[in-house]
């Protein structure tokens, strides 16, 4: 089993192969899902395909600097990336 600690770890670099311009990678968020059986951990950063999915830096909301937002899950068995998905904030539900 790995823990959050590997988890983030195998989600950097499991961004970084998906994203070569990756730049600034900071952790938003590492949980285990409601099963136990996935780590979910929430990356931002600047760079790579601009995309859809942008999102204004918190605390910059004047900024013009954008940063990409992607949950990459891991198995918490294997320590395997799973899943790379669009994070959307549950903030405002």
């Amino acid at each position: 089993m790995v823990d959050a600690k590997e988890s983030v770890s195998t989600a950097t670099s499991f961004l970084n192969s998906l994203y070569e311009s990756a730049r600034d990678i900071r952790l938003e968020e590492v949980a285990l899902n409601s099963l136990g059986i996935t780590w979910q951990v929430v990356l931002s950063f600047r760079g790579g395909d601009s995309g859809s999915h942008s999102l204004p830096v918190p605390g910059n909301m004047g900024s013009s600097a954008n940063r990409q937002t992607k949950q990459v899950d891991i198995d918490r068995m294997s320590g395997e990336a799973r899943a790379l998905r669009a994070w959307k904030s549950d903030n405002g539900r």
